[in-house]
């Protein structure tokens, strides 16, 4: 219990990186830093694979929680978590769960605001970087997260993953 509740805190360290990369990335977006990109885009990208591989090891952990507690590995959320574990893990799981909840929105409503302007930019101007940009605000999905988080953030689901 302890390694998963420390991989959340790694996690939810990794997408806060995520968030200050597409808010750098809207911001270059906003002042029309063109030059600057290219660099920016990989940098969203490098964030959201980390966030990719993140869930991946997150997935591996609550297989094997699930089997412990002989339960299906869906019905692993974190909300599960955050009732049916004793303290302080409960608290814990809690916590990880409104921070998880409040990084998604932010995460959605800036790439959704970048990718709005680097479709602007990309209709005004020939220049490579507006594309790649919206390329990667569109990339930021997160939809397994949501799942892991449980049946009372559900209408995170109705949160635009699509650009």
């Amino acid at each position: 219990m302890d390694e998963l509740e420390m991989w959340l805190g790694y996690e939810r360290q990794l997408l806060d990186r995520l968030l200050f990369k597409l808010v750098v990335g809207r911001e270059l977006l906003a002042t029309g830093e063109v030059r600057f990109l290219g660099p920016a885009t990989a940098e969203v990208q490098r964030a959201a694979s980390r966030v990719q591989e993140a869930e991946l090891v997150r997935a591996v952990q609550l297989s094997r929680l699930a089997g412990e507690w002989e339960m299906p590995v869906e019905n692993m959320t974190l909300e599960t978590l955050s009732w049916a574990t004793p303290e302080p893990y409960r608290t814990l799981f809690e916590d990880h769960l409104t921070g998880f909840a409040s990084l998604l929105i932010e995460i959605d409503a800036v790439a959704a605001q970048a990718g709005r302007m680097a479709t602007r930019g990309a209709r005004r101007h020939a220049h490579a970087g507006y594309p790649a940009m919206l390329s990667a605000t569109v990339g930021v999905s997160l939809p397994s997260l949501t799942d892991f988080l449980g049946e009372r953030l559900r209408p995170l689901e109705a949160v635009s993953w699509e650009r």
